[in-house]
């Protein structure tokens, strides 16, 4: 017979305790998740796409921090040039929009 621990001990519907707690966390990320993106989506529905850009670049960096807090994984040579691409593809659309915009 198996060993019975705390992880494994099951409740009327047959399922673990750590499943149920694991089930919770995800559930509140779930809801963290939501609650960002409809934020992030009514501050684009609100404000200059200019004025929002950088928080999007943010993400990158955080991601980044977070993946190496968590897992210790540290991104590769090409996780960076893509990151470097994509936010100096985004400044320069930025800059550009800018100075249509003063001359228009």
């Amino acid at each position: 017979m198996p060993s019975m621990d705390r992880y494994q001990t099951n409740n009327l519907l047959g399922i673990g305790l750590m499943m149920l707690a694991m089930l919770a966390e995800l559930l509140l990320m779930a809801v963290i998740a939501l609650l960002a993106h409809y934020l992030f989506a009514a501050a684009f529905a609100r404000a200059d796409v200019s004025a929002l850009a950088p928080f999007e670049y943010t993400a990158l960096l955080l991601a980044a921090l977070i993946g190496y807090v968590v897992w210790l994984d540290i991104p590769s040579a090409e996780v960076w040039t893509g990151a470097v691409i994509i936010i100096g593809c985004g400044l320069y659309v930025i800059h550009r929009e800018s100075l249509q915009h003063k001359a228009g």
